[in-house]
């Protein structure tokens, strides 16, 4: 197989990613045309995810992720008590932007993304959102900042849609620093009258779908360790 040394990892490659740049290595260099290529290709930029490594017994293969995207979707907790400190505004803009590039059905963009750093609004939103629950309790954990996504039902692929940009708004987050949690009942928040009446002073549509709230900041609390994964996650067939 045809391999290529980066330090202590070796690229594989199929010949499909020869001469280009590869930014596992940041370097560029002819690849042989022999081998599988264990690289993600992208627009003919690979971006490592197998690797091997030498250890005292020779060359051995070692198919773990080494892949910061990766990472972040293994080590993401939800987090559910916040210190009253806000996030910075780059650490907000690289999130919010991540939250634009989710997928969406046919590339239509059903979805919208309302930030809400305005204490009393979110006073006003964890209210209306605890008596869903017929709670008293905060909703949003005493977050400081409230990401509201919202979606078109026009669009047949709003729910899905709205789901992805949740998760892609919580793994930029993480991979930022910042820490979040999805928060529930944001279908029943903007079906209330209440809910209407924020729309249109937001000048939105009132018809758009609450799809839930992305919380945001610091945590307060110990950071949790990953529930055991389920033996039957996986069925190959």
């Amino acid at each position: 197989m045809g391999k290529r040394s980066l330090g202590t990892e070796y690229h594989e490659s199929d010949g499909a990613c020869e001469g280009v740049r590869c930014f596992s290595s940041n370097i560029k260099t002819k690849l042989r045309r022999t081998g599988t290529c264990l690289a993600l290709r992208f627009t003919g930029t690979c971006t490592i995810i197998g690797i091997r490594k030498n250890d005292e017994n020779g060359t051995k293969e070692d198919f773990t992720m080494n892949n910061e995207v990766l990472k972040a979707m293994k080590t993401r907790r939800s987090i559910r008590k916040y210190k009253p400190e806000q996030i910075t505004d780059e650490q907000l803009d690289a999130i919010l932007e991540a939250g634009t590039y989710a997928a969406t059905g046919m590339g239509k963009q059903s979805p919208v993304i309302v930030v809400v750093q305005k204490p009393e609004l979110i006073a006003k939103l964890s209210k209306m959102n605890a008596a869903v629950m017929g709670s008293s309790n905060d909703p949003f954990y005493g977050a400081p900042t409230v990401l509201i996504i919202l979606a078109d039902p026009e669009i047949g692929t709003y729910h899905e849609d709205g789901s992805l940009v949740m998760g892609n708004l919580m793994l930029a987050a993480h991979a930022v620093g910042v820490d979040s949690c999805w928060i529930h009942r944001a279908k029943e928040e903007f079906e209330s009258a209440e809910g209407k009446e924020l729309l249109k002073e937001w000048g939105l549509p009132e018809n758009l779908v609450g799809i839930g709230h992305c919380i945001l900041g610091y945590r307060d609390c110990e950071y949790p360790e990953a529930k055991e994964r389920k033996a039957n996650y996986i069925v190959r067939v």
